[in-house]
């Protein structure tokens, strides 16, 4: 879009200061991204089709690349497929279900060592709020789990949970 700051170029900023990439769902790109993905180590992409012909596949992919390394989360609500969240910046056909996403997340998120999570790309729609409540839902999940995880840790640490 002409600049270097903008809401489309963070994961090449993420590039460009060493960090490594993992994009799950992805169903599209343009040929530039193309080319990047093809030409640079760090980024590592699980296409939305392999989800759907190879689900335990990713999971251990998923699984491999986390390899105990701490790790930010965006989680881009385009990844679900638009029939079950239209309100999203670019709704793509194919994308996601909501099991396929949340089983993903539990697996980076039980296995892994997140640091954080944003969730982007809802665009309110007015007539109905399924993209919204999918969102806040999936950010309850998520919290939920974060806190089963560290009461979990404390419990085999034999230290108290607190919250």
């Amino acid at each position: 879009l002409g600049t270097k700051l903008n809401h489309a170029t963070v994961m090449r900023r993420i590039l460009e200061e060493g960090g490594e990439i993992l994009s799950v769902g992805i169903r599209t790109c343009s040929k530039e991204e193309h080319l990047l993905i093809q030409e640079n180590g760090r980024v590592k992409v699980l296409w939305a089709r392999e989800v759907k012909n190879n689900f335990e596949k990713v999971l251990e992919e998923i699984r491999a690349f986390l390899q105990d390394k701490p790790f930010y989360l965006s989680l881009d609500m385009d990844v679900f497929d638009p029939s079950l969240c239209p309100g999203v910046g670019t709704p793509e056909p194919g994308g996601l279900s909501w099991y396929e996403v949340w089983e993903c997340l539990k697996v980076a998120l039980v296995e892994g060592k997140p640091l954080g999570m944003d969730v982007v790309e809802v665009m309110p729609l007015g007539t109905h709020q399924i993209t919204e409540y999918t969102a806040a839902k999936l950010i309850f999940k998520v919290a939920s789990l974060l806190a089963w995880k560290r009461k979990r840790r404390k419990t085999l640490e034999g230290g108290r949970a607190s919250f």
